[in-house]
């Protein structure tokens, strides 16, 4: 049965003995599969070899100068744990052999039986496989829970919301039966968030879709009758002419909020108005939309600078991470406050976001009671008591 049929096996042996390694690749050659060799006898050589992907399977022998086969399997392990490492010697006993399998090896071929080391390179190679086969399916999984998880909270509150809303408008008007079914309602569906996180908490996160560095980001923004002039001294100067709040709750706070949810933006806005503060809202419905308003309001643009920023991450096209990371990276925009409104509150996007630069995680509450309790505390810390850079409030 060949062992690679598309292309050739890449093996590196880690030999000292020209001979030996002769053996072991004509050995290999009696198989039906092409072989590419690479030969090793020294850690440095072994070493450098770990940095790329050309490795299909290590073959070594237990018994080195100045090292051994056991300081190789610990480094393979360590740098390329896909790849399967085989031993092949003449001196290794059973115990230890049963010892180097514990600690990661795919199987052991005496030197004086190497009529089966095709048949153990082969079976080595096909149980990598489905080991990365099941990493794959096991990533497709947690991901498909992550992103159901996030939708159903995202219906959720929803739901919980409006019909807390419902119930303080209508509550009493149509008897204490109808009071009751919302009632219920609202607590079946706290029941079923909480049920949610606690199968959230004990699922492994997805790796993130896309690399942290903001790849598709805009060269940063220009600010017109600059643009030769990239000094810091010129930078200094136009941070400092950006508008500012000039006083406690002396101008009502403006806020853009990126959600792209529909429902949610417009709990949003109506538990901003609940506050009663005269907080001017903006909604950008995407990334992209979001980026290009807050590229309009650099100094001298179109457009007026929001004062902070509420930012979903879970957005369709150019997702609230790469946002953040773009907003962040442009020295026009980053002293904008940034906060992440997450559905969810997960390590790995609180981790990811703060690196990024991030001023805040907040995750949306599921009544809306609640929702207007967080928007005060927005408007009371972002609009009254925080000092936005180059102020000129003393």
């Amino acid at each position: 049965m060949p062992i690679r049929a598309e292309r050739s096996v890449h093996v590196v042996l880690i030999e000292d003995s020209s001979s030996d390694a002769a053996v072991i690749q004509r050995a290999l050659s009696q198989s039906s599969s092409a072989f590419e060799f690479r030969v090793v006898d020294s850690a440095e050589a072994f070493e450098s070899l770990l940095g790329d992907g050309w490795p299909d399977v290590f073959i070594g022998d237990y018994t080195l100068p100045g090292w051994d086969g056991a300081a190789a399997l610990a480094l393979a392990a360590e740098r390329k744990p896909e790849v399967p490492f085989l031993f092949v010697s003449g001196t290794i006993g059973e115990e230890r052999a049963a010892e180097l399998i514990r600690l990661g090896a795919a199987d052991y071929v005496l030197k004086d039986r190497l009529s089966r080391l095709p048949h153990a390179v082969n079976r080595a190679l096909e149980l990598a496989e489905e080991r990365r086969e099941r990493t794959r399916q096991e990533a497709e999984l947690a991901e498909f829970t992550w992103v159901a998880s996030h939708d159903l909270q995202e219906s959720l509150r929803t739901i919980a919301s409006h019909l807390e809303l419902w119930g303080r408008e209508y509550g009493g008007r149509l008897g204490p039966e109808a009071d009751q079914l919302v009632e219920r309602a609202v607590l079946g569906a706290r029941h079923m968030h909480a049920r949610i996180n606690g199968l959230l908490a004990r699922s492994p996160r997805p790796s993130p879709t896309e690399p942290p560095s903001p790849a598709t980001a805009r060269p940063p923004a220009v600010v017109p009758g600059n643009e030769a002039d990239g000094s810091q001294r010129a930078t200094s100067e136009v941070l400092a002419a950006i508008p500012v709040r000039d006083g406690a709750g002396s101008q009502p706070l403006r806020i853009l909020i990126v959600e792209d949810n529909d429902d949610h933006a417009q709990l949003a806005h109506w538990a901003f108005e609940e506050t009663g503060s005269g907080a001017l809202l903006e909604r950008a419905s995407s990334g992209e939309e979001a980026l290009d308003r807050l590229r309009r309001s650099i100094p001298r643009g179109p457009d007026p600078r929001p004062d902070v920023v509420l930012l979903d991450l879970r957005l369709s096209g150019v997702s609230g991470h790469r946002v953040l990371e773009t907003v962040k990276a442009d020295p026009l925009l980053r002293s904008i406050p940034v906060i992440v409104l997450s559905t969810t509150g997960s390590e790995a996007d609180r981790v990811r976001a703060f690196a990024s630069g991030a001023n805040s995680y907040l995750v949306k509450p599921l009544e809306f009671e609640r929702l207007v309790d967080l928007a005060r505390s927005i408007e009371s810390y972002w609009g009254e008591w925080n000092l936005a850079p180059y102020s000129t409030r003393g």
